[in-house]
Formats: structure tokens, sequence, C-alpha cells
């Protein structure tokens, strides 16, 4: 008998909205899969510049443990969300009410609550790094005053970490599962919580930036420090990658619709792949420092003293010029202006702080 025509292969007793759920339970596993590649290639290229560096610090071996730590726990979600997806269908495919009520009831098993973990896990460490880059731009513009503009994003980054730990501990109730009403109240907490302080630091760090791009742009021209302020320098410094894809994760969560899969299976791929960028340009010594606005100063002076000493203008007025700029920038300045020797218009002086560390 040809059965291949049969309408009646389809779920029983399920709902529409219970497909829907499985339908995208299912995509973003593969989709988790998808992620974990690209993360993994952009791993080795972060790990290659890191290992390329002539001179290693212990602060490079500390990167390059972190990024491999990354890469292990994106690994680990991979894995086990895989596994979870071969319960679901295949190991455990004639469960009362089919698949999805499966997943719902699967809270507390131990490849559930391993992914949650790896993923808190994760999530956290790019937190860290995103405030530790917040730090470095403000530190740079602003000088030790900066760390007043970050209590509240450490303070949100605590609460994140507190909210994490309840919820895993949570999952682990028999009576709870991912998509219960109390742990999902929290994890939708924590998501939040995660999302207010990346952006919060995203636009620290691009404000901060834009700003430092134009105050100098408008004394030095569009040659003004290229590499350190263009959109592409900000997109990736902020981790907007991050930012961007939390976003629609944190909306279709809160509404509670099966769309949201999709996103958090791509969520904690783009997150360390945003945080594997900026080790990169660490690496490659094209990430700001908290003296990146006076390298740019002085590198944008060395090219206009070229250019005025090829316009006919005389060494000496060249080399007193870029004299006056150096000796502006060492100032302990309150964001006076100094004159330069042919009476142009002043030059913003950044205020005197000790360099530290990238």
């Amino acid at each position: 008998m040809d059965q291949s025509n049969s309408t009646n292969w389809g779920p029983i007793d399920e709902t529409s909205t219970d497909i829907f759920w499985e339908k995208t339970w299912m995509a973003a596993g593969y989709l988790t899969g998808v992620g974990f590649g690209i993360q993994f290639i952009v791993y080795f290229i972060a790990l290659q510049a890191l290992l390329n560096r002539k001179q290693k610090s212990a602060f490079i071996y500390f990167l390059m443990g972190f990024i491999t730590l990354l890469c292990v726990l994106n690994c680990i979600f991979t894995a086990v969300n895989a596994f979870g997806l071969q319960q679901v269908y295949i190991d455990r495919r004639n469960y009362p009410g089919g698949p999805w009520a499966y997943v719902q009831t699967s809270g507390t098993a131990w490849f559930n609550i391993v992914s949650e973990v790896a993923y808190f896990m994760s999530n956290i460490m790019c937190d860290a790094l995103l405030l530790w880059r917040c730090r470095v731009v403000w530190f740079a513009c602003i000088g030790p005053k900066s760390t007043f503009f970050l209590i509240l994003p450490f303070f949100m980054l605590l609460a994140s970490v507190a909210l994490a730990i309840i919820s895993i501990d949570i999952s682990a109730d028999p009576t709870a599962g991912f998509f219960s009403s109390t742990e999902g109240n929290l994890n939708l907490s924590s998501y939040t919580i995660s999302l207010g302080m990346n952006i919060v630091l995203t636009a620290m760090i691009v404000g901060q930036m834009f700003a430092t791009r134009n105050k100098g742009r408008r004394m030095f021209g569009e040659a003004y420090g290229g590499h350190y302020s263009s959109l592409s320098s900000m997109f990736v410094e902020s981790a907007a990658l991050y930012s961007l894809m939390s976003i629609p994760l944190l909306i279709s969560y809160g509404l509670m619709h099966p769309i949201s899969q999709i996103f958090l299976a791509l969520n904690p791929a783009a997150q360390v792949i945003a945080n594997y960028l900026i080790i990169y340009r660490v690496a490659q010594g094209r990430a700001w420092t908290t003296t990146s606005p006076t390298t740019a100063f002085q590198t944008t002076m060395a090219f206009d003293q070229n250019a005025w000493t090829r316009s006919g203008a005389s060494e000496t007025d060249a080399d007193s010029d870029v004299a006056n700029t150096k000796q502006g920038l060492k100032n302990s300045g309150k964001g006076s202006g100094f004159s330069s020797s042919n009476g142009t218009s002043t030059i913003w002086a950044k205020p005197e702080t000790k360099p530290e560390a990238v």
C-alpha cells in the first residue's frame, strides 16, 4: 500500500504552538553548531595573533588562557546541546505529550544544567572583559576619575552573577525547569541586567571614543588617530556585535516566543566572537591603551611636521610647534589649550596620568 501521501503521520495531540516550539528548538540545535564553527575559526585567528607577538608578557599568556577557556566553554555548550537534541527527538521521541513536553520537564537533566553553567560562565567572563575595556578607554581620556563612572556597571555585573547562580540552583529543582515561571523570570532578569550593562558599557566606550575623535579632528583634520577612532574600532572595542544580537533575544524571550530559541542558540557564539575581536586588536597593538589619545596626537603631529616642511615652512617652526604640542600633552591641564609658534588655534591637552599597561 502506498502511504507516501498520507496526512496522518504528523504529531498527535499537540497544538500548533507546541509544534512551532519543536521546530525552533531543532533549528536552534543546528545554529548552535554553526555559531561554534565560526567562533572556533576566530579563536584560532586571535590565538595566532597572540602567539606571534615577539614579546610575551604575563598578561599576553593570561589572554591566551582567557580565550581558550571561552572556546572550551562554548564547545561544552554546543556538545551538550547536541546531546540534548538527540534526547528530545530520538531517545525520548515517544515521551507523553511529544518532544516539547519532554523539553519542558527535563530541566533537571544533567546536560541541561551543564549547558546552563557553561553559558553563564562564558557570559560573566565576557561581561568582565568589556568592563575592563571600558575602564581602559575612559582612563585614557579622564584618568583615575574614570573609576567613579564604572561603579554602576560593576554592580550590574555582580547582580548578574548572583542571579545566574540562583538560576542554576533553581534549575536543579525537579519541580522547575528552564521554562518554568520562576526559572524564566530569573533568566529574564539575568539577561536584562547583563544586556543592560553591555548597552551602558557600549554607549560609554563609543561615546568617549567619538568625543575624542571629534576633539582631535577639529584641530588635526581627518588624519587624526585613524585606527584608534574609526567606526570599525568603535564597533570592535565596544563589543557592539553582542549588544545588537542580544536585543532580539531579550525581547523574544521576554514574550516567551518560540523564535527566542534561535537567538538563544546564536547569542553565546556572538558574545565570544566579540571578545575574540577585542583581544585580536590587543594582540596587534591596535587596541586602545591608557595612552592612546596622546599617541594619536603625537603621531598626527609627526605627519603634520613633514607636510609643513614640504610646504615651505622652516623646520624650526615645525619642530617648535610639535614641541609645544608634546609639552601641552604633558601638562596636568584642566582641559586648557596652548598656542603654537605661528599663532594657530589652541590644542586640547590630555590630563597627565601614569601610563597603565593594556
